[in-house]
């Protein structure tokens, strides 16, 4: 069991590099097709029920914030489940974000996931952020 916690836990400091170097494509090695998102506001960010929705969120977040990083506080890995607390960071010089012009606005907040991995594969993310440190950040 503890190895297949330390592979889960792995894959999921893969998924934080690869949206570091916002690759969205390589999703595709790693989150299965049925990936479903669930966030705390689909009505801002849509449904997400396939890994090329997931896809098209993540390619919209680093073209609103070119230089996003995030970096992996902490993680917690039971059974199939890893649990995570990230900060996610960038200027604001892409797109529009919450309805602001891009501004040049440097943005951090701090977001938390629980992931579900499935014969290897990201399948499920329940992600909860902080819309509120986003939106004091760019004025709003």
């Amino acid at each position: 069991m503890s190895t297949d916690i330390e592979s889960n836990k792995d894959l999921i400091r893969r998924h934080v590099e690869t949206m570091n170097r916002g690759s969205v494509e390589d999703f595709d090695d790693y989150c299965s097709e049925d990936y479903k998102w669930i966030g705390v506001e689909p009505e801002r960010m849509g449904a997400v029920t396939n890994r090329d929705d997931f896809k098209a969120v993540i390619k919209e977040l680093v073209d609103t914030l070119p230089d996003l990083h995030v970096e992996l506080i902490d993680m917690i890995s039971e059974g199939n489940d890893v649990a995570v607390h990230i900060t996610l960071e960038g200027h604001h010089t892409g797109l529009p974000m919450m309805g602001v012009d891009p501004s040049g606005a440097y943005v951090k907040w701090h977001g938390y996931s629980i992931y579900t991995i499935r014969d290897g594969e990201i399948c499920e993310e329940s992600f909860f952020d902080d819309t509120y440190a986003i939106a004091k950040a760019l004025g709003v």
